[in-house]
């Protein structure tokens, strides 16, 4: 897929690894080669970083982006799901930041959490990612790109209680993985 597809351009430019990462902008090589071959594992790549991967290798965009679909769906489908009867699957809005004190954010909270239908995680892959992106995309438009004064940036999939995947609004993956902590602590008394 992504990493044969690009492998395969690195080889037929005779480009070193060293001169494709400075021309992507890396000044570091060490941190470039772990987020290059990160972004080749996993497809985690907004429409602006494909392009730019386009142009430092003189590929076909719309192949490289047909190449990145399939990866980051090929890794979607290697996350194992494993049940938890307490978890239920959620969407989480990302904002660029947040716009009310932190007490009402989270006081807040069914405005940035969208809670899934319960027969979604049993569809095959395809169908549950696309199910997941059409609700999403409802969300944005009905409050035309807000949620509690903040712009939205992309949305954040629990797929199961300890691991996450981040789209943006182009629907691209940017982080595949365990779910991060969270920023704020609470409970409810």
């Amino acid at each position: 897929m992504l990493q044969a597809l690009v492998e395969q351009q690195i080889k037929a430019t005779g480009l070193k690894k060293t001169e494709l990462l400075e021309r992507l902008g890396y000044q570091s090589i060490t941190k470039g080669n772990a987020r290059f071959a990160n972004f080749l594992q996993k497809g985690t790549a907004n429409v602006a970083w494909l392009r730019q991967v386009a142009s430092a290798l003189d590929l076909d965009f719309d192949n490289l982006v047909k190449a990145n679909r399939a990866t980051q769906l090929s890794h979607f489908s290697d996350l194992q799901y494993q049940p938890d009867a307490a978890f239920r699957p959620h969407l989480e809005i990302l904002v660029a930041e947040r716009n009310l004190p932190e007490a009402l954010w989270v006081l807040q909270y069914h405005e940035w959490k969208i809670i899934l239908p319960s027969g979604l995680r049993h569809r095959d892959n395809q169908n549950e990612w696309e199910e997941v992106k059409q609700i999403f995309r409802r969300y944005y438009e009905e409050r035309n790109g807000w949620c509690l004064k903040s712009k939205i940036t992309g949305y954040r999939y629990h797929r199961q209680a300890e691991s996450c995947l981040d789209f943006n609004l182009e629907d691209c993956v940017t982080y595949m993985g365990k779910t991060p902590k969270c920023e704020f602590d609470f409970t409810f008394d």
